[in-house]
């Protein structure tokens, strides 16, 4: 389930601005209703698997250290 936070709201220790969608547990959401606007997510799994693997940017290398002469 996710909420869409009304106000600046504190969740398992993480400050959420107002606006701010995030996720919260199913057992939380009767609480949190005074908090925000509880947004019900579909049961699809694939929603959240992302279409195309991330890609990680080669690492790049420093210079090469002077020798002295």
């Amino acid at each position: 389930m996710k909420i869409k936070a009304k106000q600046w709201v504190k969740y398992h220790g993480e400050w959420h601005n107002a606006g701010d969608v995030f996720r919260i547990f199913e057992g939380d959401a009767d609480m949190m209703k005074q908090y925000g606007e509880v947004i019900e997510e579909k049961e699809d799994k694939q929603a959240d698997v992302p279409e195309e693997p991330t890609q990680e940017e080669p690492v790049r290398k420093g210079r090469k250290r002077k020798t002295e002469a």
